[in-house]
């Protein structure tokens, strides 16, 4: 058959020159992943052109990746499947630029399952199909290749291939090495895209795949975290109740050049923005990684001293707490409340915000009266309300940190959007128009929630101070030539409060994790140590140095900064703002019904432990399954659990009846 001569011929190749044959084979991988991922040949070529020994060095990556054949008998087999898994690397990392505008790292292995809830906002039904069909025909043909390659009959001589390995594995390494000490591999870019760009795929991957957390710093001691002088204690004048509103890919459309709407979409945060204070956020992520922007608001911490495309949600923060501005308030008396209107296990914010000192959280699972876009997302007029419930709940001041969800990408291109018109446009064309479209309707959405959000508190009898942020720029494709301030990477920022704190005030560009230092001095909070050092140390020569410094002590260090101890610890967490009971189990003929409080369309009973898929949300008091006498036993447990679309459970009530 051709194709076993083909494999046959392969085969002996690898047995033959195996070097010369991988080397080739590697170079061509690495071209096509390149031409992929820059998506314009040109802009591929330049990056070869300009940067041959980084060319060659993903090149060699690759090679060390193919070179372990030469170790088997079906070198055919083996090297044909590792240069498959480099291609769909690289058709992954094409598809991540397009959709979410940020490219694919060893990361998003391990966010897959939250990737996992939101696939069908980005593929329809048919498209899952056929990815599900081509992930099948992927393994068929593994089989089926694992079959028909041939099969050396001599066995490879281990001793002498496993010296050459070594040895080549060594070049590799020293190549490497000295190569990253006179080239741009040293260089800090200012975003995961120019790292990509101008390190190849390869190499990031793989860097994002072994580094994570932040590296000791070679100067770090007792000396010299003591040098920076922080204070851990916060201390404060005054304690106003304290909002915290990242606002998920909001943007203002006026920012880019030749784009004319009929009318101002965001007329709500455009009047707060030009009379408080505020200014652009220079943010670490563009088109996703909603929680690596509330890591940096959060805590005051780069991400620039993580691993490449790093996640703290789903590293270090899964099993450990960290200094945050909800842990500098709690400490001050204040009640800390998270509010999020979509799934509370997504990125594992459940496990993540009692390592930050929330007191409760109240996701998508635990709110009623919901409405959703028409690409499903929740809609986030229904935020109002819990935030006002969070400040009714206590009678001590709040902070609470609220993320909106409205504007999420994907967004359709299919047209439907007739309220809002383009007078002029230089920028999008066809579909894309359709999908700039639907976004500006869904920005009127979250501004009005803005809008109603402040008109509540204006009448508030509490003393409150409000800081609204988009968290990053939405994936419509923008270049940074297609906007006013020329950057991918800023959003906009507003301070307000309904007595006198930002009203006016001078304003300033900020980078995201120097958000709350700022804010906290405008308040007159004071204290902390990120906080403490951001205030003393910004705009000094060794800022970045000393906060990579305090990173690596706080988080994985000895403390130093603490005395050795950190004084947080981690939060007894409340899913939700009210609890949820289970008061009466009633039978009847065909239907039980479950009695109680705090139902939500989240709500589903489980029996003995297992879910009952007929679960059906009558009203926040009652829900109904069908009556089964074999599994509804007189001493069956019936609990009522809150779980999302991916089943998980996020809180229980009841038990037996």
């Amino acid at each position: 058959m051709k194709r076993s001569k083909l494999l046959s011929s392969w085969n002996e190749l690898l047995n033959t020159r195996p070097v010369a044959a991988l080397a080739v084979l590697s170079a061509a991988i690495e071209l096509f992943i390149e031409l992929l991922g820059h998506r314009e040949p040109a802009q591929a070529l330049l990056f070869l052109v300009r940067s041959p020994h980084i060319y060659l060095l993903n090149t060699a990556i690759i090679f060390s990746t193919l070179m372990f054949t030469m170790l088997l008998r079906r070198k055919a087999f083996y090297s044909i499947l590792v240069t498959l898994i480099w291609v769909v690397f690289g058709i992954v990392n094409l598809a991540m630029l397009t959709m979410r505008a940020t490219p694919f790292s060893a990361r998003d292995l391990s966010i897959a399952a939250s990737g996992l809830l939101i696939a069908d906002v980005y593929f329809s039904p048919w498209e899952i199909a056929l990815l599900c069909g081509a992930a099948a025909a992927f393994a068929l043909f593994v089989v089926f290749l694992y079959a028909r390659a041939p099969r050396s009959q001599k066995a490879p001589d281990l001793k002498k291939e496993i010296v050459f390995v070594a040895s080549v594995a060594v070049a590799l390494g020293l190549f490497g090495f000295f190569g990253s000490r006179h080239s741009n591999l040293t260089e800090q870019y200012e975003s995961i895209n120019e790292a990509f760009e101008m390190r190849g795929f390869p190499y990031c991957f793989v860097q994002s795949l072994f580094k994570s957390g932040v590296s000791r710093p070679v100067d770090y001691s007792e000396e010299a975290v003591n040098g920076l002088d922080v204070d851990p204690a916060v201390t404060a004048a005054k304690r106003p109740n304290i909002i915290l509103v990242q606002l998920e890919s909001f943007f203002d459309p006026a920012l880019i050049k030749g784009v004319e709407l009929s009318e101002n979409p965001i007329p709500n945060f455009t009047s707060l923005r030009d009379s408080c204070t505020s200014g652009f956020l220079r943010m670490p992520t563009l088109g996703a990684g909603t929680v690596n922007a509330e890591f940096e608001v959060l805590t005051g911490m780069s991400l620039d001293f993580f691993g490449l495309s790093e996640y703290p949600y789903e590293s270090i923060l899964r099993d450990n707490t960290c200094e945050s501005i909800a842990y500098y308030l709690k400490g001050l008396g204040y009640g800390t409340h998270a509010i999020h209107d979509y799934a509370g296990s997504f990125y594992g914010r459940n496990e993540v915000y009692p390592n930050l000192g929330f007191d409760d959280f109240t996701s998508v699972e635990y709110m009623d009266g919901l409405e959703f876009t028409g690409k499903d997302w929740p809609k986030d007029a229904v935020l109002t309300k819990y935030i006002l419930k969070a400040m009714e709940k206590t009678e001590t001041p709040d902070f609470i940190f609220t993320v909106t969800v409205q504007c999420h990408g994907k967004y359709p291109d299919d047209g439907g959007i007739e309220d809002i018109a383009f007078r002029g446009n230089e920028v999008f064309e066809g579909g894309a128009s359709e999908q700039f479209l639907y976004f500006a309707s869904q920005l009127q959405g979250t501004d009005q929630f803005l809008g109603d959000l402040i008109a509540a508190l204006k009448d508030c009898d509490e003393e409150t101070v409000v800081v609204a942020y988009g968290d990053h720029l939405p994936t419509l494709d923008l270049t940074e030539e297609d906007l006013v301030n020329g950057s991918l990477f800023e959003t906009q920022y507003f301070l307000w409060s309904n007595c006198g704190i930002g009203i006016g005030g001078e304003d300033a560009d900020l980078w995201a994790y120097q958000l709350t230092a700022r804010l906290l001095d405008a308040v007159g909070i004071q204290g902390g140590v990120i906080t403490d050092y951001h205030r003393e140390h910004r705009g000094m020569e060794n800022y970045q140095e000393g906060l990579e410094l305090l990173e690596y002590d706080l988080l994985y260090g000895d403390q130093i900064a603490y005395g050795g101890v950190s004084p947080y610890e981690k939060t007894d967490m409340k899913m939700g703002l009210e609890e949820i009971t289970v008061n009466e189990v009633v039978f009847g003929d065909t239907t039980v019904e479950i009695l109680g409080s705090g139902f939500t369309e989240y709500s589903v009973v489980y029996i003995n432990g297992k879910r009952n898929e007929n679960t059906a949300f009558d009203s926040p008091e009652r829900l109904l399954i069908p009556n089964n006498p074999r599994l509804l036993r007189p001493d069956a447990e019936i609990r009522v659990c809150q779980t999302g679309e991916d089943r998980v459970i996020l809180s229980t009530a009841g038990g037996r009846p």
